[in-house]
């Protein structure tokens, strides 16, 4: 059996693909799917972390093990069939940690599939922009009247 992924890039235009990949393969068969799919570079660190229907942050797999993501999954190990078993399943990815450009990945269709290639792309919407859109963190549980203001020194009051 073969999955097609939807991956659409968080931004302001409409940019996305459609890929077909073997259920077997790996995510880090998906990560080097995306990456030519949208023509980015490779040398960059990336995540995929499960997601529930809001989008929301699970398990990370991590595309190479460092000190910071040893409690994380690695992509290598990751099986699609194991991660995604059924449509609509979806994943976050996240390449390039200093500009975050941030993918939202679904299960859209489970085929059979005899080609021998290790990914097709099916469907090619929009080009990626030039710069990634930065995530809009949102503080809605803060309250201004709450938070404590300090005063800085002067800065006359520095020895050079």
């Amino acid at each position: 059996m073969a999955y097609i992924y939807r991956i659409v890039l968080d931004s302001k235009e409409d940019v996305y693909r459609d890929i077909l990949i073997d259920e077997l393969k790996t995510l880090e068969d998906l990560h080097n799917a995306i990456v030519s799919a949208f023509t980015i570079e490779q040398k960059q660190m990336a995540s995929f972390y499960k997601s529930n229907n809001d989008w929301e942050q699970g398990e990370e797999y991590t595309l190479f093990e460092t000190e910071k993501s040893r409690y994380a999954f690695l992509m290598s190990g990751g099986i699609l069939k194991e991660i995604t078993a059924c449509k609509g399943s979806k994943l976050l990815y996240v390449f390039d940690f200093f500009l975050m450009w941030t993918f939202f990945v679904e299960l859209v269709d489970i085929q059979e599939y005899k080609g021998n290639t290790s990914y097709k792309i099916v469907h090619s919407v929009g080009e990626l922009p030039k710069e990634a859109t930065m995530p809009d963190f949102k503080f809605s549980n803060i309250n201004a009247s709450e938070v404590e203001t300090i005063e800085l020194p002067n800065k006359d009051d520095y020895i050079p």
